[in-house]
Order: C-alpha cells, then sequence, then structure tokens
C-alpha cells in the first residue's frame, strides 16, 4: 500500500515538472524624475538719477513773495526786477544773475513812492555761519520812512530780507514781522537749491588783490568803497559773504569798485546797453560803457566769469589796466 502511493506521487512529479514553488521578486520602483527650477539672474538694481540742479524756489521771485503780500507790507503795488531783468550797475554788481548761478535768488520790489521789499536767499552751505542769522530790526529815517530787516537761516538756505515804507512804523514792523514768518514758510517747503556737482570757487580776498591793484594805482591805495551811497546792514553783509562774489571797494591814489564774480557770461546788449568792446589782455572779451548811475564800468570774461572795474571817472585805459593786472597776478 505504501509503495503505491509513493509511486503515485513519483509520477505526478514527473507528470508536473515546473511546478516547483517559486518567489516572487519585489517590483521595483521607477524614480520620477523632479523638475529643476531654473535659477533665475539677480536683477541689477536701476540707479537714482541724480537730482538736477536748481536754484532756490526755481529762481522765480513770484514763487518766493507773492505781489499781495508785498502790498500787505508796505503798502504799494510794485514792480520785481530779478535776474531776467537786471541791468550793469557797476557799484551794484549783477547780484541777481550772479546769485542764481550758484543756485540763490536775488529779487527786489520797486514800489512807485519809496516803498521796496529785497530778498536773497543762498545755500547755507555757501555762506559762513556768522552770517546766518541776525534778529529782525526796524529804524525809522529822517527822510520819513521805516526801514526793516533781518536774516535767517531755514533748512538748507538763507534768506536776508529787507524793506521799507512810508507806513506808522509800529505798523510796518508788525507787517514785516508777518511778511519774514511768511517767506520762512515757503523756504522751508522749497526744500533748498541743488546744486551742481562742481567745486566751489576760491576767490582771492580784497586784501590779496590790494598789492596787485596798487602797483597800477601809482601809489597808496587802501581798502573802502568810494562812495557813502553803498547799501548797509546785515542783508547786504550777508551778499558779500556769499563765496561765488568778492566784491572790493578801493580808494586813495585811486577811487574804483573791483568785482570778481564767477559763472557769468558776456553781458547781452539788454544788460550793458551801450557798451563798446574793448581789449583786455588775458580776457577772452571787453566791454566798457556808461551805467545808470553815470559810472563808467569795465567787464573783462574770463574762462571763470567777469572781472569789472567802475571808476567815477572816464579812464577806460585806467580801467583795462587794473583788470590785466589781475588777469596776469590772480588765478581767475
Amino acid at each position: 500500500m505504501r509503495s503505491a502511493a509513493l509511486a503515485a506521487a513519483a509520477l505526478l512529479l514527473l507528470i508536473l515538472p515546473g511546478c516547483a514553488a517559486t518567489v516572487a521578486a519585489p517590483a521595483t520602483e521607477t524614480a520620477t524624475p523632479t523638475a529643476t527650477a531654473e535659477e533665475q539672474p539677480t536683477p541689477t538694481p536701476t540707479p537714482t538719477p541724480e537730482p538736477e540742479p536748481r536754484a532756490v524756489f526755481d529762481g522765480d521771485c513770484a514763487s518766493a513773495i507773492p505781489q499781495d503780500e508785498i502790498v500787505a507790507a508796505i503798502g504799494e503795488v510794485a514792480r520785481v526786477t530779478d535776474a531776467g531783468s537786471e541791468q550793469v550797475v557797476g557799484a551794484l554788481p549783477m547780484l541777481a544773475t550772479t546769485f542764481l548761478a550758484g543756485g540763490g535768488l536775488s529779487c527786489g520790489w520797486h514800489g512807485p513812492e519809496v516803498g521796496h521789499v529785497g530778498l536773497v536767499a543762498l545755500p547755507a552751505e555757501r555762506v559762513p555761519d556768522a552770517n546766518h542769522e541776525h534778529a529782525a530790526a526796524c529804524e525809522f529815517v529822517a527822510y520819513g520812512y521805516t526801514t526793516c530787516s533781518a536774516v535767517s537761516t531755514s533748512g538748507a538756505t538763507t534768506i536776508g530780507l529787507s524793506a521799507r515804507s512810508e507806513r506808522d512804523t509800529a505798523e510796518f514792523e508788525t507787517a514785516f514781522a508777518d511778511l519774514l514768518a511768511r517767506t520762512l514758510d515757503r523756504v522751508a517747503a522749497d526744500g533748498g537749491a541743488v546744486l551742481a556737482d562742481t567745486p566751489t570757487p576760491s576767490l582771492p580776498s580784497c586784501d590779496e588783490l590790494l598789492p596787485v591793484l596798487a602797483s597800477v594805482a601809482g601809489g597808496e591805495l587802501g581798502r573802502g568803497f568810494p562812495a557813502d551811497t553803498l547799501p548797509a546792514g546785515p542783508t547786504w553783509d550777508l551778499q558779500l559773504a556769499y563765496d561765488g562774489l568778492r566784491y572790493c571797494g578801493f580808494s586813495g591814489a585811486d577811487n574804483f569798485h573791483f568785482t570778481l564774480q564767477p559763472g557769468m557770461g558776456a553781458p547781452t546788449s539788454e544788460q550793458f546797453p551801450g557798451a563798446t568792446d574793448v581789449e583786455v589782455a588775458g580776457a577772452q572779451g571787453g566791454w566798457y560803457g556808461v551805467d545808470p548811475n553815470s559810472e563808467y564800468v569795465l567787464i573783462a570774461l574770463t574762462d571763470s566769469g567777469w572781472v569789472t572795474v567802475t571808476r567815477i571817472d572816464d579812464d577806460r585805459e585806467r580801467a583795462i589796466s587794473y583788470a590785466e593786472a589781475v588777469l596776469a597776478g590772480i588765478d581767475f
């Protein structure tokens, strides 16, 4: 019986030889490729453009003080003199044009009577600290009117404000104080000048000019303006302290005004009517004529600006000699 079972089992193995038990291999997982993000280039920051140079109030007198405030202060409607309308007056250089070239502003409002308002606004960095502040002061003068003046700094701008009027002195003092406060508010809102990226001019002092000019004068020459009609006071001192202007007076063996004004170009016929061309050694051009005050003015133009000589008497050759001596002995 047992031998029959073994025989049957052996026969089954012969019939099903491929039925041996097998173990399935585990399935192989195929990795899905991961998309790699492309590296983006680092953006180059856009450079901030340099601000364009601009003068205080963009050189506009009406933006500095509107006409209605002028009338409220001096009681007169006034016409304005600015860089676009001033003329060569030798004893009083073309300050509006000079200051505008350096980022400043100079305006004058002239009434039909004695009323007047003057404003100069300069970049504070171009004026010594000693000229940044001067409290408002008013004075009644013998001619029957009152004058007021003040110097103050707001932000990056120093202003000099002056005025005169025939109004009652106490009333005018109040009106001037109000005009000053309103003007300073506008100065603060304006933000000040944007100066060109150019070196600040280095001008010789009047004392340094003195020996050069004395060699032409032919005798002892001293400092001092040869007239008693020039402006005076803190607003005038502010203008003379500006580093873009050298304004000197000399007297003694000769009497004349001498000015160095960087940034000036050739005078136009409107600025210097009636002037004639003259030759000045070392200059690009020269002009000689009579100003509205009947003074004789020589302008010599260089790469830097104007050399100006103003005399009471008509001596063109002497004026030219002064200009040539300075151009030969001073770097301007």
